[in-house]
């Protein structure tokens, strides 16, 4: 039991963590920040997505319901996207860039509220999005965040190819 509040408080951790580390950084009104900078915020993102993976697979039942345990973790990781997709902002000029915002948005509310099914295919839906991005403007995109989107994207696939 005590086990159990402590998993789900480091997954409660981890959330305030990204929020707090990444919100500040892509709502900054035209701030120059080094592409270094950003380079060490993706990764960041990227860590606390694998580390999400990591507590779902360690959770046991009890008093956390999977559904619980699958919304935080969809949540997570439909925000982290969205964090990537801001940075991948600075280098590509689209209209499907907000499109996908949009729809990850809109899944990471569908998995807090329990609407896994949902979320899960919303989701699905932006990871085309944003492969299609990828793939129509990988010149403009620098290589390391090329690299770090397509692991997110990857870590996404995996989420919904074990739990939907």
């Amino acid at each position: 039991m005590k086990n159990k509040g402590m998993q789900l408080g480091a997954m409660l951790a981890a959330m305030l963590l990204l929020s707090m580390a990444f919100v500040p950084a892509v709502s900054a009104q035209e701030e120059k920040i080094s592409e270094q900078e950003l380079k060490k915020q993706v990764q960041g993102i990227n860590k606390e997505v694998q580390d999400a993976l990591k507590g779902l697979e360690n959770a046991k039942s009890g008093e956390v319901t999977i559904d619980g345990w699958l919304g935080d973790l969809g949540a997570t990781i439909c925000e982290g996207l969205v964090a990537a997709l801001w940075m991948l902002e600075r280098f590509v000029t689209s209209s499907r860039i907000d499109q996908a915002i949009s729809l990850l948005e809109t899944a990471a509310d569908n998995f807090t509220a329990s609407n896994i099914n949902l979320g899960m295919t919303q989701l699905n839906d932006a990871i085309g999005m944003i492969w299609g991005i990828l793939s129509d403007f990988i010149s403009q995109i620098p290589s390391w965040l090329y690299n770090e989107i397509v692991e997110l994207l990857n870590a996404a696939q995996d989420f919904i190819n074990q739990y939907s």
